[in-house]
Order: structure tokens, then sequence, then C-alpha cells
């Protein structure tokens, strides 16, 4: 309904608030430094691709954002997201910081299905392991659906492994609620595409519709 304001005569429109069952914003977070190759963006690339085209399908209102990091994040435009390589080295937590900057100015969770989704090599600096899990356990889980993780590097002290035993994601002590919204895949070649799809979208587990 339309209300005249009577001082002036002006008319104003209730503020137009997303329904939660039909709005979401994918958010994309992708380390640009230069230990990842332009042959593991495009399979990002696909990977997030394949994302947009199967969540869109669930809400008649999907917005996208896209941050690239090194050693600081910024947020860049989708078609700049993919072709952007940045010297330095790798601080998660700069661009976990940065999700939940706009998470929380643009996208309250009570009107927004939100889901976070991560690239890296799983390079970090030691230091700064406890801050992204700190952020990621303390502030970001608690605002969005689901994180989802593809790893394209291995080895047994990079971000993924220590991310499963920090949240004790492979057993079933502690909270449940990292085990019910993270994700982990490794994204190594293009036969991870689709096991990495099935890892993020795994609807018995996901929450879609509640946070």
């Amino acid at each position: 309904a339309v209300i005249p304001d009577p001082p002036d005569m002006r008319y104003r429109s209730p503020e137009l608030l997303p329904d939660k069952r039909s709005s979401a914003v994918l958010i994309y977070m992708m380390d640009v430094s230069g230990s990842v190759s332009g042959d593991d963006k495009r399979r990002f690339r696909i990977t997030n691709n394949w994302l947009q085209r199967i969540v869109g399908k669930g809400y008649h209102n999907l917005e996208e954002r896209f941050i690239v990091h090194t050693e600081l994040a910024h947020e860049v435009k989708g078609e700049e997201f993919y072709g952007t390589k940045l010297s330095g080295g790798t601080v998660i937590s700069s661009a976990f910081d940065l999700a939940q900057k706009i998470i929380s100015e643009d996208y309250d969770h009570k009107e927004w299905n939100v889901y976070l989704f991560y690239y890296s090599d799983g390079d970090n600096y030691k230091h700064d392991n406890d801050k992204s899990f700190a952020i990621l356990g303390n502030s970001l889980l608690s605002d969005i659906n689901l994180f989802g993780y593809a790893q394209c590097g291995e080895g047994s002290e990079r971000f993924m492994e220590r991310m499963n035993f920090k949240f004790n994601l492979g057993s079933s002590r502690g909270s449940d609620i990292p085990r019910r919204k993270i994700r982990s895949s490794l994204l190594l070649d293009d036969e991870d595409i689709l096991p990495t799809l099935k890892v993020f979208l795994n609807k018995d587990n996901i929450p879609f519709y509640s946070t």
C-alpha cells in the first residue's frame, strides 16, 4: 500500500525486505597470490558457475559478491574476479573479515540466505590460522547457511587439514554447528569439480532455510 505523508503530501511506500524463503547471496572468496595458477582459477570459475545455476534455482532473488585477497582483501566485480593476480603473502583472515563486513552491512541473516565459498591452495601464514578460525567459528557461521571451501593444494600443514582439526569435522566431539555448515573438498584437477559440487550441495545436511 502507498501511504500519504500529510505534512508535505509526499508518498512513501513500505520498505521492501527480502523474503528469506526466496532471497540468497553467494559470496565468493579467492586467494589470488602467485601460488594459485590460472588453471586453478579456471576450475574455480566452472565450480562457481554450477553453484550459481544450482543454488539459484531455489531463489527468486539471487545476488553475488566477489572478494579477492593476498595479505589484504578487496571486493571486486564478477568480471574481474578470475583475472586478478596480486603479489604478496596469504592472510586468509583478511577475506573472512571483509565477508563478515559485507554480510553485517547488507545481508541480515534474518532476511537472507547466505552462502560463502572460499578457494585457495591452502597456504596461510601460521600466525593467521587462529584468527581465521575465530572469525569463522565465532562470527561467520552464525550468520550463514553454508561455508564451502575448495583447496587446490595438498599437504598436512595446509588450511583444510587445520580447519578440519580445529572444528572436529571428522568426529562427534564439540559443537554440531561447524559439522552442519562447513563443507571442504580438494579441487586438484577437472575430475574433482563434480565431487566438490556434491560435497557443497549435500541437501541432507545443508540448512537451506535456517541459520
